[in-house]
């Protein structure tokens, strides 16, 4: 049986697929004390419900996808609002350090990736779909460069590349709440931190939400959203491929 969803009726389950992860995470505590993401719970409980259909050859789920790109570039976009100069500035060398080391991590990643993948003499791309495209740039940069990897010869490219991010970002939720957990405890992080009183001021009003930050929050979403797509398509014309 195919249980089809339409643009609102997906949209919808996305929601309740939401809540059924707050619901969860609120009733076992371990999953509220190592941070583990709503969203994360609600979709690894319902990509269970969705495999055991598949197997079972019962059911299986069809979704509009019409909203997919748009909301994963404005979740994407989103996450620029957490960037700060200040404290980029405030990290210092530690910053740069981190930079350095994680340019070098992505090289040696796809090196791997091409070398695990030739070993079982699979195509050296799925090595790069399943190598930093995936673990570093996530679902928006899959989504970019699946097509391109298609094009070079690797069958099912994106799907590998989406599918690779998609595990990447739960595996990270799932073991980087515990691990920043236990290395903040282990540091006295919390206490070693002591906000001043215009830090405590500008995070209280960074904090502030209300239907005019609300408003200002989404229009500069939306703005962001629109460049990035013109940014995008300029380097598309030079040849270039950067995920909008």
């Amino acid at each position: 049986m195919l249980i089809k969803f339409d643009i609102i009726q997906t949209l919808s389950l996305s929601v309740i697929v939401f809540i059924a992860g707050e619901f969860i995470k609120k009733k076992i505590q371990v999953l509220e004390q190592f941070s583990i993401p709503a969203p994360v719970i609600g979709g690894i409980l319902f990509s269970f419900v969705s495999l055991f259909g598949h197997i079972t050859g019962f059911y299986d789920f069809e979704f509009d996808e019409t909203l997919k790109n748009i909301l994963l570039t404005a979740a994407f976009t989103s996450i620029g609002f957490s960037a700060s100069l200040k404290l980029l500035k405030k990290g210092g060398l530690q910053v740069v350090t981190f930079l350095i080391l994680s340019m070098i991590l992505v090289v040696f990643q796809n090196l791997l990736g091409i070398g695990i993948a030739e070993l079982f003499n699979f195509h050296p791309y799925l090595g790069l779909a399943a190598g930093s495209t995936a673990l570093v740039g996530g679902p928006g940069t899959s989504a970019a460069f699946g097509p391109l990897f298609e094009a070079a010869g690797l069958k099912g490219g994106a799907a590998a590349a989406m599918a690779a991010a998609t595990f990447g970002l739960v595996m990270g939720s799932l073991i980087g709440g515990p691990v920043a957990k236990s290395l903040i405890e282990k540091y006295n992080l919390v206490e070693k931190y002591v906000e001043s009183e215009e830090e405590k001021s500008l995070s209280r009003e960074s904090r502030k939400l209300d239907e005019h930050s609300l408003l200002h929050s989404a229009v500069l979403i939306v703005l962001a959203m629109g460049i990035g797509t013109i940014i995008s398509n300029w380097f598309k014309n030079l040849g270039l491929t950067f995920p909008s």
